[in-house]
């Protein structure tokens, strides 16, 4: 049976608090009656489960935290051949498209204080708040009030808009609606001998 103090005992384990510390502040906060030895058996069994997870363990468990609650979210881990050496690469979706159109991006340097240095916890929360406020500054760029926008349109139609005049926006609309109509897929068949009359 699990101690009903554990969660607090295993709090204070990883942020390195001496024993008495513990037991003074079990004793002081929680309305369970504790003493030392308790104190040590619960230090003593978290030491043996392994207390708190090492270094890349952490870093694992924000990548997948972060690949969870983000659509289309990359990381990727390549470890050097000892343990202490790693790269880590991550990409949101929209800084992909983004690096595509202009490669020459420099997404974020790590290394511009030189006199402190940052966990690799550290440097991956900055990253990816880095790249949701660049994110965030292109959505709001785009959905500017000075820019051309229909209410009515989906960002794809809105960018098209944006390239060309009310007009055009008009006229290619049915066929945009057309094109990304999952049904119409199925009822437009195509003869063979069309495909082949195109070709000549």
């Amino acid at each position: 049976m699990e101690s009903p103090i554990m969660n607090d005992v295993e709090l204070m384990v990883a942020s390195d608090s001496q024993t008495s510390r513990i037991y003074d502040y079990t004793r002081d906060r929680t309305p369970h009656y504790v003493q030392l030895k308790d104190v040590h058996n619960l230090i003593a069994r978290i030491n043996d489960s392994g207390g708190r997870l090492s270094d890349p363990d952490i870093v694992a468990e924000l990548l997948v935290s972060c690949e969870l609650e983000m659509p289309g979210y990359v990381a990727a881990v390549d470890e050097a051949a000892s343990v202490h050496t790693a790269v880590v690469t991550i990409s949101l979706q929209h800084m992909r498209k983004l690096n595509k159109r202009f490669p020459e991006i420099l997404l974020v340097d790590c290394t511009h204080k030189m006199n402190s240095s940052m966990s690799m916890r550290e440097c991956l929360e900055a990253t990816i708040r880095f790249q949701l406020c660049k994110e965030d500054e292109y959505s709001t760029r785009v959905i500017m009030p000075t820019t051309l926008r229909d209410i009515t349109y989906d960002d794809e139609m809105n960018q098209i808009l944006g390239m060309t005049s009310k007009w055009l926006a008009v006229v290619f609309e049915p066929e945009y609606k057309f094109a990304v109509d999952p049904t119409s897929a199925k009822s437009d068949s195509i003869e063979d001998e069309d495909l082949i009359f195109e070709h000549l």
